[in-house]
Formats: structure tokens, sequence, C-alpha cells
């Protein structure tokens, strides 16, 4: 529930979570050195990210940051571990994430919310009622989720959007989208048309 509800909210509540997992962790053990393939994707992901497109671009990218390139390669390979000890931690991560809601109060919220999707979505009533909705199509339903759920941009890279939010995979983002229109349809939230 908390990850549909998009990076806006999603976003402070993991960066907290993290900071936790990481805060709480027993003994930090060496990390492997990063792979020429991890730093050289990285460093494409940031000139992507940037608009850094020619090397003239990057260089004076470098100029204006007060960087160099032997400072570029260390910020790159601290990137890259980083994202590698966060992608390590995501199974910590998790109850990391319900301590969060609980210290801020909103864990019954959304406890409560996930509870109720689940009871309507399985209840013999509601079956009848699924299977005379007509669910839209996968792109529509992702381009309601972005347009009317969570009022954001459709990301240019979904993967590496829906990675940031926690889904494991296109499939297990899609279902839950699927199960909150679903919901949100029975529960008169949504006109359908």
């Amino acid at each position: 529930e908390l990850r549909l509800e998009g990076p806006a909210v999603y976003g402070p509540v993991k960066a907290r979570a993290t900071a936790r997992l990481f805060a709480t962790r027993s003994a930090p053990r060496p990390k492997d050195e990063a792979t020429d393939d991890a730093l050289r994707l990285r460093l494409t992901r940031l000139r992507r990210d940037l608009c850094l497109r020619t090397r003239a671009q990057l260089d004076d990218w470098l100029i204006r940051n007060h960087l160099d390139n032997q400072s570029l390669a260390a910020l790159i390979r601290d990137q890259v571990r980083l994202e590698t000890s966060l992608s390590e931690a995501v199974l910590q991560l998790d109850q990391r994430l319900l301590d969060e809601l609980r210290l801020a109060g909103s864990y019954e919220h959304y406890f409560e919310k996930a509870r109720n999707k689940l009871e309507m979505l399985s209840a013999p009533a509601a079956q009848k009622t699924k299977s005379s909705l007509r669910l839209p199509e996968t792109i529509s339903l992702r381009m309601w989720y972005f347009e009317q759920r969570i009022f954001y941009p459709y990301p240019d890279n979904l993967t590496e959007f829906i990675s940031e939010l926690g889904f494991s995979t296109l499939v297990a983002f899609d279902e839950s989208l699927r199960s909150e229109w679903l919901y949100a349809t029975m529960q008169g939230n949504i006109a359908l048309s």
C-alpha cells in the first residue's frame, strides 16, 4: 500500500528506513570491489540522468562540479557500492519500513487498507463484480495510476521507477495496480464509462 502511494510518500519513508537499517547493522561487511561493467553502467546512467550526451558536456559538468576524472571515478565507485548495498538490504528493509510507519503513526492506516482490500477482493460477492468489470489494458492501467492515482509524470524508465518503489518486477507492479483499480472501482472511487 505504501509503495502504491508513489515516490513522494514512499521515498522519505524508504530513506528513513534505510538509515535505520544501516544504523542498526551489527557489523558492516566489506564490499567486493565494483566491476568495470558496473562502473561503466552507472556512469552511463549518470550521463543520461544529467543529459551529458557528449564528452564535452561531461567535461563541462566536471569543471562546474569541481571534479576531475579521478574524483568522478571515486564518486561513481561509491555510488555503485551504495546501490549494491541497498539492493542486498531489500529484505531487511521491509521490516524497517514497517517500523518507520509505526513511528509515524500511519502503520494502522496502511494495514487496514490492505486488510480491507484483501477482504473485499476475495469475498464471494466480489468475484461476480470483478468478472463483470472490464479491466483496463495494462498500459491504460499504468496511465490511470500515474495520471489519476499519484499525479506523477509517466517515467522514462518504468523498470527503474518501480524498482525504486520496491517492486521486484513489472508483473508484480501491474498486479498491484490491478488490485488497486478493482478496489477503488468497487468502492465507487472510479467512475465507470
